[in-house]
């Protein structure tokens, strides 16, 4: 029978905070790779010629809002209808920056207790 081998006591919190870093980075990668996707997305998408020659929306006159995170061009019109260059992507791009956010706090809490708990231990 072969014998089962135990990880030192240690061993468990350097690959708790490891896979948790780990996390954060495909998680920030992700929202970068999203962010180009969206960038992509809108100026392939042609908003301004598709609101200006009412293909989508109302039609009429309209303001044209552009924001930078996630990129992404919305056309306003007077009777307060918004149609945006993207749609379910915003939504897309927002969950995975939380989740880099939530990601990065959970593995530096992680790194700071580890390190606290070595000090105590010390």
């Amino acid at each position: 029978m072969p014998e089962m081998h135990t990880p030192a006591p240690g061993r468990d919190q350097r690959t708790g905070a490891g896979t948790a870093w780990t996390v954060f980075r495909r998680s920030l990668v992700s929202t970068g790779v999203l962010w180009v996707v969206c960038w992509l997305a809108t100026a392939m998408s042609e908003q301004r010629e598709r609101c200006a020659h009412s293909i989508v929306g109302p039609g009429g006159p309209f303001e044209l809002e552009t924001s930078t995170f996630p990129p992404n061009e919305t056309c306003v019109f007077p009777d307060g209808t918004e149609i945006a260059a993207l749609d379910v992507m915003t939504y897309l791009w927002w969950a995975a920056a939380a989740a880099s956010l939530i990601s990065l706090l959970l593995a530096a809490a992680i790194s700071a207790g580890r390190a606290e708990g070595s000090r105590t231990h010390s």
